[in-house]
């Protein structure tokens, strides 16, 4: 006995059906996931990473919602339907690229190879969303969207394709150089970024498997769902992304820090080594007097790498120290109190506080009284 399959607008079979539901509820359930936890996790509401988290992971939400809507209520306005589809895509894939360029400077120092990559996601970004939104408006008929109309589909391949090529050369920009960071760093601490680095290929893996998986859901014309699974894709890409880059944030920490404190220097500064500590730890244990003018020295570590090959290190040195004439003048008042003699109505805590001491000479130690010495 033959069962019947259920269909709903393009989903022409129960199967079909189940998996776009399923993908939609997936993609809804990481998309506010992401959201609550992009406003917890920042202590401050601002910057490119934080916006451009922001939108990617409010597209993927507008995107699916209004998917959802295209298939289950085909009364509403297949324009505006469409239109919101296309700014959620827009919002959803060009997002998620400024996502990975936002935080790239963490490990490529390189501008100009971080200029071309935002050139590249802006050209992109202009040349492919503008036409798929143009030919999506003109493929709808009759208040419905028709897949098969040739200018889009072509536009949809292509499109896909290209987006899909630009996130493969971000992620591999990102691991080329992580492998390089983590490669110094394994001086310090061997297995914690072994670990991180086999944490970066398997994520770059699972991005890699989602690209691919949409390009062949997008080849194979199933339309239904490769609707929903692109909005579920770019969820699990956006939530990988997010773990690599604070993965990626705690190694660059970790390791500037470890090769800073290796010196037993003080740490004030994610590139700033400050000496202060260990001046003062030595001022102290030679016995020098707290009124001795400070120096301050800071280090500051940085400079671009232009050459993969080379790192070029700049050093800038810092010298401050107090006012020398007001530490000369507290220095002498308390030298003439150090050689007057004391009186001899003066007390023994007032006697002490002047320096003056009294050791046996019987033992053939010598005698300080009131700086006057006795053999």
């Amino acid at each position: 006995m033959a069962t019947s399959q259920l269909q709903i607008g393009p989903l022409r079979s129960t199967v079909e059906v189940v998996a776009f539901v399923a993908h939609t509820g997936m993609a809804w359930f990481n998309s506010v996931e992401l959201l609550i936890t992009t406003f917890l996790s920042f202590k401050r509401w601002t910057g490119r990473y934080f916006y451009c988290l922001l939108v990617a992971s409010a597209g993927v939400l507008v995107y699916q919602v209004f998917v959802f809507a295209q298939t289950f209520a085909s009364h509403l306005n297949a324009y505006v339907v469409t239109a919101c589809i296309d700014v959620g895509w827009s919002a959803m894939v060009t997002g998620q690229s400024l996502v990975l360029w936002s935080r790239l400077h963490l490990v490529c120092r390189s501008r100009w190879k971080l200029r071309a990559i935002l050139c590249m996601i802006i050209v992109n970004g202009v040349c492919l969303h503008i036409p798929q939104t143009g030919f999506s408006l003109a493929a709808i008929k009759n208040n419905q969207l028709n897949p098969l109309y040739k200018p889009f589909e072509v536009t949809e391949k292509v499109a896909i394709s290209l987006f899909t090529a630009q996130e493969l050369i971000i992620s591999s920009v990102y691991l080329w150089e992580s492998m390089r960071i983590l490669r110094v760093g394994e001086l310090v601490q061997k297995k914690t970024n072994r670990r991180r680095i086999q944490k970066l290929f398997l994520a770059n893996i699972v991005i890699i498997f989602m690209d691919v998986a949409t390009l062949t859901l997008e080849f194979k014309a199933l339309w239904g769902v490769w609707c929903s699974f692109k909005g579920f894709g770019y969820s699990v890409k956006l939530k990988v992304e997010f773990a690599i880059l604070n993965q990626l944030r705690d190694s660059v920490k970790s390791t500037n820090g470890s090769s800073n404190g290796a010196y037993g220097y003080g740490h004030s500064g994610d590139n700033d080594i400050s000496l202060g500590s260990r001046t003062q730890g030595k001022s102290q244990k030679s016995g020098m007097p707290p009124n001795v003018p400070k120096l301050e020295l800071n280090w500051h570590m940085g400079g671009e790498i232009e050459d993969p090959e080379t790192i070029r290190k700049t050093t800038e040195i810092e010298v401050r120290h107090d006012d020398r004439g007001k530490v000369d003048a507290q220095t002498t008042k308390k030298k003439s109190a150090f050689l007057d003699p004391p009186s001899e109505t003066s007390s023994e805590i007032e006697f002490a506080a002047r320096g003056g001491y009294t050791r046996d000479t019987t033992r053939g130690n010598t005698r300080f009284d009131g700086g006057r010495s006795f053999v």
